[in-house]
């Protein structure tokens, strides 16, 4: 297997074989040493990059969808408004055929 979390991602271990989290028995074997300090270091940067970038995609994935419901209640209140018209020039018609 190989690790893919923190410092250690991208090692060959040997661990426990069980599949269900609830029952491993925690073994693990490295196969590989350690990284150089630096090179953990790096790897430690890397992974807090790709964890600002996913919250600040979150973020904008939130915001997408709050633009979407505002234009979808501006929508609503656009299609409320002219069908309010419609029955007003629906009325306008009617009083000035009475008018006549």
């Amino acid at each position: 297997m190989y690790s893919w979390e923190g410092k250690d991602s991208g090692r060959r271990l040997l661990g426990c074989p069980l599949e269900d989290k609830a029952q491993r028995c925690g073994f693990v074997h490295w196969v590989e040493n350690e990284w150089p300090p630096r090179a953990q270091q790096v790897i430690l940067t890397l992974w807090d990059m790709v964890s600002q970038f996913m919250e600040k995609e979150d973020m904008n994935m939130v915001d997408v969808m709050a633009e979407r419901a505002l234009k979808n209640e501006i929508k609503d209140k656009k299609d409320a408004l002219e069908a309010e018209k419609d029955g007003w020039e629906t009325e306008k018609q009617a009083l000035l055929r009475e008018k006549q």
